[in-house]
Order: C-alpha cells, then structure tokens, then sequence
C-alpha cells in the first residue's frame, strides 16, 4: 500500500486485489475505486492521524479498519460503509491485516491479535514497539523504542529473533528512520533515511538507506541476538 497526501486527505494505492485506490477525505467521504473501473463512495471517518500509518483493508477486500489514538479501532463494510465492530484500544499505530486476523501496535505497550470479523482480542504480546513493518504472509518486523527491531511470528505472535542497534544501524546516526522491510533471497533487509552518522552534527546530509541485517533470517536459532549488543 502506498499513501499520497493531498490538500484534505490521503489517497491509498493497492497493488493487488480488487480495491485500485481509495481516497479517504477528511470531512468523512472515502472514495473507493476499483480494478475494474467502477467506484464507489462511502461514508468513513478519518484524519490526519490516518495518513501516517494508512487504513488497511481486510484481506477479501469486504472491511476497512480505522485506527484513532484515543478512541480505538472501528472497522466499517466496504459495501455499505456501516460500522461493523469498535474497540476501545488507545494509541494503535500499525494495523497489520493477515488470514483471519488483524495485528495491532499498541504504542509503548503491546502487539496486540484479534479476531478481524469481531475485534475481538486472541492473544498479546507485552512490549516497548514503537512501528511494525509487515515481511509476509506470518510475519513482522518491530521497531522498539530501545531501538532495537523483533522479528514477529504473528501465528503465534512470538518473537523469533532480535537485532540490536549495532547491526541495524552500524554507523550510529542520531536520526535514523526505518520506512519499510523485506525479505529477499532469504535476507532480511531494512530501508529509510539516516543523518548524522556517529552523532556528529557538522555532518548534516540526510541519505537514504537500504540494509541486509540478516542473510539467513528463516535458518537461526529462536530469540538469538544478533550483533553482541549496542
């Protein structure tokens, strides 16, 4: 999903699936349009808020689910734009969208799995996160606020790795951004932006990064560690 900001809203691109886009305006109009041409308005609540970590949508393309810092998560039908199911969980970021579940980050607090026809919480695991980043079909990575990253099996929702600052960022930029990861050919890599490496302000170029921080990610031992520390 890519996001696009415009003067009173954000526009959601989807590369797969039968929902193209979705404008989401906020006076609470939602435009969405389709593979196929066709188009459809609805009425769904948004804000700012939204354009920072998108409004995802369920994966048979029949719910969007929306996240509001103080009060929840509220899940609205496609077709219809009714309000299907809310929960009252404060400071949710990321809402990632798997087979039958949704994964919440609740900021500084836990990751949280639910029921995506009900909302209704599976299971959580308690920790400092502070953004998830979806790898595939059953996994996240996980931004602490220690700013180390977790390697999530979401089935499970059990951490099966850790990679601490030394491997993630080597150089020790003080403003170090992590916008998205994959896996490829077995890697694990992370990309964003990086500025003032070894936290040297007279070096103020901003770069962007690309980074493998681990080359066999599915081979290792569960919880191992990785880098010896920060």
């Amino acid at each position: 999903m890519q996001i696009e900001l415009f003067k009173g809203g954000f526009t959601e691109t989807f590369r797969q699936g039968d929902i193209a886009q979705i404008m989401f305006f906020y006076d609470g109009a939602c435009e969405i349009r389709y593979q196929d041409g066709s188009a459809a308005v609805l009425s769904v609540p948004t804000s700012p808020y939204n354009s920072q970590y998108g409004v995802p949508v369920s994966s048979d393309g029949s719910m969007l689910f929306v996240a509001d810092w103080d009060a929840g998560v509220s899940t609205y039908a496609v077709m219809s734009g009714r309000k299907i199911w809310s929960v009252s969980e404060k400071r949710i970021r990321n809402i990632d969208v798997f087979n039958g579940y949704i994964v919440m980050a609740k900021y500084n607090a836990a990751l949280l799995k639910a029921d995506e026809l009900t909302g209704k919480q599976i299971i959580q695991l308690k920790g400092r996160f502070s953004h998830s980043f979806r790898i595939n079909d059953s996994h996240l990575l996980l931004e602490t606020n220690g700013g180390t990253l977790c390697l999530v099996n979401t089935d499970e929702l059990t951490i099966v790795k850790r990679y601490l600052q030394r491997v993630c960022n080597p150089e020790k930029f003080l403003s170090w951004c992590i916008q998205g990861a994959f896996v490829k050919d077995g890697k694990l890599s992370i990309y964003g932006f990086e500025q003032y490496p070894q936290g040297d302000y007279s070096n103020p170029e901003k770069h962007d990064f690309e980074r493998v921080i681990d080359s066999e990610v599915y081979a290792n031992k569960i919880g191992e560690k990785y880098g010896g520390g920060r």
